[in-house]
């Protein structure tokens, strides 16, 4: 149901804001507002029932929610009069998303001047300056410096923050900075050439920021390390982990090299199978197959549902092959004359049988 009334004090989502949400009250009865919408200077709320044409009621908005909202716009008005005064940035891009604010600015910066905005933001908010709604006339308005994103026809409303910016904005704000509490930059990316940062302010910032503080103690735990130490203890693990992976790289080619050296030269096909060889080994099992068989070398590893293979041979056109072999397989896949990879699903028994073999080669991979 669409309701429109002579007053409101929900906010018709615009400037980057969505719009408020709440209840409106008539004859003790509490009607969901679910959206607010402004078109033609008509204010629209989205209601989940009807209400009678002249009657008296009573909104209520979801103050949390505004509040929060009010925190993060304000934040965001802080951040982008810093940005243009200390580096000559222009906003040209404002969203309050589920997740965070994300604030576009239209030219890059360093990671140096990123923090610096922040810190010069939160300094703001530590000054308690006072936020102010100004609504001058065309003549005054001509004779003020502020930030707006477009041309504006009619009535202008200016925010204005004590010392900090003055804007152009539909959106409510804060009365004064320190009801903002904090203002956070979480990570910014380049966008368009210039940057996009992603921010958070208030209630929404403290709320991340004790996740984030459970994440790294869950983190430090699993490490044994204390909460300063926790790159340092990643670094560690990462470079554990890298020694383990080279030496099992020269394992697995160790075992990849005694299963090649140990291959008899056959007038028949070979076939090896193995757990967990990589593409790169089975490729090269494939190869040295290939040298001593008159027939087809093809190896396998085992995969969910089937089979990963690589075959080859120094006789056998592979390619011709390919589809003859991915339809005794059940498979598919393709490649050179020399050699063909793809997948299959078929038992062991369908692919001894199929290349004529009693008994595959175990690679011990």
């Amino acid at each position: 149901y669409m309701v429109t009334l002579d007053r409101t004090a929900f906010f018709a989502e615009g400037g980057g804001q969505p719009s408020d949400t709440g209840r409106i009250i008539y004859a003790e009865r509490a009607i969901a507002v679910t959206h607010v919408s402004e078109k033609h200077s008509i204010i629209t709320h989205e209601c989940d029932q009807e209400l009678p044409v002249g009657g008296s009621v009573h909104g209520v908005i979801d103050y949390e929610t505004r509040f929060r909202r009010m925190q993060n716009h304000s934040g965001e008005h802080i951040i982008s009069g810093i940005a243009h005064s200390l580096y000559g940035c222009e906003n040209v891009g404002f969203h309050m998303g589920t997740q965070d604010v994300t604030i576009d600015f239209d030219k890059e910066l360093s990671e140096q001047q990123v923090r610096e905005i922040e810190r010069r933001a939160n300094a703001v908010v530590w000054r308690n300056v006072e936020f102010t709604n100004i609504f001058p006339t065309a003549d005054e308005l001509e004779g003020i410096e502020f930030r707006s994103k477009k041309e504006l026809t009619g009535q202008v409303r200016l925010v204005s923050i004590e010392g900090c910016d003055v804007c152009a904005c539909c959106a409510p704000h804060v009365k004064r900075a320190g009801e903002i509490g904090i203002i956070k930059i979480l990570f910014f990316i380049r966008y368009k050439g210039g940057v996009r940062l992603h921010v958070l302010c208030g209630a929404d910032a403290l709320e991340y920021l004790s996740a984030t503080e459970d994440e790294a103690s869950a983190v430090s735990r699993m490490l044994s390390v204390k909460h300063h130490e926790i790159a340092e203890g990643v670094q560690r693990i990462a470079d554990e982990l890298a020694a383990a992976k080279r030496k099992n790289a020269e394992m697995a080619g160790a075992l990849i090299e005694r299963c090649a050296s140990g291959l008899t030269q056959t007038e028949g096909n070979v076939v090896i199978m193995g757990n967990s060889l990589d593409g790169g080994q089975m490729r090269a099992l494939a190869n040295r197959g290939a040298a001593i068989s008159d027939g087809i070398c093809a190896v396998f590893s085992a995969k969910e549902g089937g089979y990963a293979y690589v075959m080859s041979s120094a006789k056998t056109d592979m390619r011709a092959m390919s589809r003859e072999i991915n339809g005794a397989l059940n498979g598919r896949g393709g490649g050179s004359p020399e050699m063909i990879q793809g997948s299959c699903s078929c038992t062991k028994r369908e692919i001894l049988d199929y290349f004529k073999v009693d008994e595959a080669v175990d690679p011990g991979i």
